[in-house]
């Protein structure tokens, strides 16, 4: 919904700041599928119809395994990049994801990428976990109310 992308936009401004990254995205999992939802830059938004598979890089692997996943090295990061955008020429350095949890389920992922200065570390990712927290809750809230019968007069 269009006030579902007005919120997660305003997140990822937040978050941006907090944390001082170049970039950053949301993605939502649909079953065994993970696409962008919202991306902080014009290039990755382009991207937002090319869904990828939960496990296949490294968004992918931290909605596998549900748990934060940080990773500062930056050859690693730019081979697990391609494996889902094969046709990229970015260069990633640095990455941190946390999923989206909604009533105990994975919903989808928050991915920061290439700290401004230096690595991420722990305090980055307990800056981000009550973000991501919040996230979760309010995709879990739209996704009701987009449930919700229209009342007919």
């Amino acid at each position: 919904s269009k006030d579902m992308g007005k919120m997660l936009k305003f997140a990822l401004e937040r978050i941006r700041t907090i944390l001082n990254v170049e970039t950053g995205n949301v993605y939502l999992r649909e079953n065994e599928q993970i696409r962008i939802a919202m991306a902080s830059d014009a290039k990755t938004r382009s991207m937002k119809k090319v869904p990828f598979k939960v496990g296949q890089g490294i968004a992918g692997r931290a909605v596998a395994v549900g748990k934060a996943t940080m990773l500062n090295d930056a050859e690693k990061l730019s081979r697990f990049y391609r494996e889902i955008h094969p046709q990229t020429d970015d260069i990633i350095r640095s990455a941190l994801c946390i999923p989206l949890l909604s009533h105990g389920k994975i919903v989808g992922l928050v991915e920061v990428l290439n700290k401004i200065e230096g690595n991420f570390d722990d305090e980055d990712e307990k800056n981000l976990k009550p973000i991501s927290d919040a996230i979760g809750e309010a995709l879990q809230h739209f996704q009701t109310s987009s449930d919700k019968p229209t009342k007919s007069t």
